[in-house]
């Protein structure tokens, strides 16, 4: 009886060729600039971070997301990594982590800040570029697609989860008020201050949101948004 081979086989030798595919498809595309010699990696990886905490600064990842970290580390693990690349927030170091650990590879940390995402972006396609014949995994935020871009691949439209996204290169921003939800943290705060018990303080789902739409990124990928959208729009970049 022929032995069956586990999902996880399956999944990880998927995302491989996808990963390569993806590569292949985004060197094709890139071009040197001002007759400037232009080295490429022989494959770069882009991720998202995972799962993490809500609250706080710089919250960790989730339990979810430790086990999305492990899954990929799992799954990357032979995928001839060499170079991992993070921002300084811990959602990405920790998503990194796992496999930074099995592959004994200290990450490169390229700082991303509000308002700064172009400057991330560039810094990041810079430093991919200089590892010559490397395989590179690269563990961001929203800032993903526009790394893809930058190293000649598809311009991919964004939807984040807050509207000041919307300024980091963001097609739309949608998401709660974050001043609202600063404005209820101290309101509970106080109550318990004056006597309430935090176990008597009801959960709070989110009341007022925010929609901002970029245009600058809708004509830079040909897009024509209907004015009904643009009409509803908080906030519009022009």
């Amino acid at each position: 009886m022929e032995k069956k081979l586990p999902l996880r086989f399956y999944v990880r030798r998927l995302l491989l060729l996808l990963g390569l595919l993806t590569n292949m498809s985004c060197a094709a595309n890139m071009r040197p600039g001002n007759g400037d010699k232009l080295t490429l990696p022989r494959q770069v990886f882009l991720v998202r971070h995972t799962e993490r905490e809500w609250e706080g600064e710089d919250p960790p990842l989730v339990a979810a997301g430790e086990v999305r970290a492990q899954a990929l580390a799992e799954t990357l693990r032979d995928a001839g990594i060499t170079r991992i690349v993070t921002t300084q927030w811990r959602r990405t170091r920790d998503t990194a982590q796992p496999l930074a650990k099995l592959l004994k590879i200290t990450p490169q940390v390229i700082p991303v800040f509000d308002g700064k995402a172009r400057e991330n972006i560039d810094e990041t396609a810079a430093a991919v570029r200089s590892y010559k014949d490397e395989t590179v995994l690269i563990i961001g935020h929203i800032t993903v697609t526009g790394v893809i871009a930058a190293l000649g691949g598809p311009r991919l439209p964004t939807i984040c989860e807050w509207a000041i996204n919307a300024h980091d290169g963001c097609l739309i921003g949608y998401g709660p008020d974050r001043g609202a939800l600063r404005r209820r943290n101290a309101d509970q705060v106080a109550r318990i201050f004056r006597g309430a018990a935090p176990g008597d303080i009801p959960v709070e789902q989110p009341a007022i949101f925010e929609f901002a739409v970029n245009l600058k990124i809708a004509r830079a990928l040909g897009l024509d948004l209907p004015a009904a959208l643009l009409a509803r729009a908080d906030e519009v970049i022009e």
